[in-house]
């Protein structure tokens, strides 16, 4: 059995429509919210345009769809569509120039010696050797 879906803009008892909420307060079921899915589908629309062209409230419309996605276990197209798209790009080792410490040596009359780089790795080198 097919329900009748209202025209855009249209109010089932035709008084105004704000916010795009169906002001009947009729209960609906799920064959309701899948028949509008499924004609927002295949009209190209957002949403949102959706839901404010047919007097259907926003929160009711991505409530009762996600409700049944949950129940049925699916997603929405533009999640799977992003979730496929993922994935990890390998990224090759390069050399990394490694990183020197800075000796700093301190001095007689309070003369400091700093040295970074090859030559404090040297210097480093010869003041271990002496001490051990």
């Amino acid at each position: 059995m097919q329900q009748d879906l209202p025209a855009a803009g249209d109010s089932p008892r035709g008084d105004a429509v704000e916010s795009g909420q169906v002001r009947d307060g009729a209960e609906r079921d799920d064959a309701f919210w899948l028949a509008h899915e499924d004609r927002r589908l295949s009209q190209g629309m957002s949403v949102r345009q959706y839901c404010h062209d047919n007097a259907l409230a926003l929160s009711t419309y991505r409530y009762r769809l996600a409700k049944h996605r949950r129940s049925i276990g699916t997603m929405p197209a533009a999640a799977e569509a992003a979730k496929g798209s993922a994935s990890f790009i390998a990224i090759g080792s390069q050399s990394v120039p490694s990183i020197a410490s800075d000796v700093e040596i301190a001095l007689c009359g309070g003369i400091t010696l700093r040295l970074a780089g090859a030559s404090a790795e040297r210097v480093l080198a010869r003041v271990l050797e002496r001490l051990a």
